[in-house]
């Protein structure tokens, strides 16, 4: 079953967990980095991944990659000469939710598609979804969704 949210800028949908992952997620840092596909054994990442794990570090979350450096392949991908970040996610606390929703709210004008998971404990279900629009209404559906403040 999939629930869809429309905003005038930005759309937000539960989804299943993506295919791209095949084992458990071990949530070693506070954020997974995941391929948004497989080829040949490897995981194919969007370039824009590197400048997101740098965006993320530099506000002090400690960020992982779910592949292993030389299982890790890239590709760049334009549409419309606006970049498409394509992003999928494993956050694991509530300060790294908030550094996720403060990356992309610095986004402004650029379009944003991406597939966060969370799992607010060790013992907790994932829950994840796909988020699409511009950069800054994409953040402000996040920060509406963060998992942690459900928590009582």
């Amino acid at each position: 079953m999939t629930e869809e949210c429309v905003t005038t800028a930005a759309t937000v949908t539960a989804v299943s967990r993506p295919a791209v992952i095949s084992r458990d997620l071990p949530f070693a840092t506070a954020i997974v980095l995941l391929p948004h596909r497989r080829s040949s054994g490897s995981g194919v990442y969007d370039e824009a991944m590197v400048d997101f794990a740098r965006a993320v570090e530099d506000e002090g979350v400690e960020t992982s990659w779910s592949e292993p450096q030389e299982s890790r392949v890239w590709e760049g991908r334009r549409s419309a000469d606006q970049l498409v970040v394509e992003l999928l996610i494993g956050v694991a606390s509530n300060f790294a939710w908030a550094t996720v929703v403060r990356v992309f709210q610095r986004l402004r004008g650029r379009q944003v598609s991406a597939t966060v998971g969370s799992r607010t404990t060790s013992e907790a279900s994932e829950r994840w979804i796909h988020v699409e629009g511009e950069g800054e209404a994409v953040a402000d559906i996040l920060k509406s969704m963060n998992p942690w403040n459900d928590q009582r």
